[in-house]
């Protein structure tokens, strides 16, 4: 059993931004091309003014959603501090070559 002791809020925050940032240009890219196809929006009607809106709201989702993650990292590691963290197991059979902090045989087990 590994145990996830500690989540770097940084770490949570970059993940957090660049998640946002993808969802929220798929979900603009779908809904400009329904503009277009569906509604048969002239190309010409997307003004200069409408994509610098487009930007900066693709930016505002990313970092919320960073702050989000970052709040969340702080509140988990407050919990895990306190009752301990996530516990999952790994499997590493599926590795061909031993890393450095494996099992090595008569010697027990080590920390990953």
């Amino acid at each position: 059993m590994v145990t996830l002791r500690r989540i770097t809020p940084g770490s949570a925050f970059r993940v957090g931004l660049w998640f946002g940032i993808v969802v929220a240009s798929i979900q603009i890219i779908i809904f400009t091309l329904i503009l277009l196809l569906v509604f048969h929006m002239p190309l010409h009607g997307l003004r200069f003014d409408v994509f610098i809106r487009i930007c900066i709201s693709i930016f505002m989702s990313g970092f919320s959603t960073g702050l989000t993650a970052w709040v969340a990292s702080l509140i988990y590691n407050g919990v895990s501090r306190r009752f301990g963290g996530l516990q999952f197991e790994l499997d590493y059979s599926d590795f061909a070559t031993k890393r450095k902090n494996d099992e090595v045989d008569g010697e027990g087990p080590t920390t990953v």
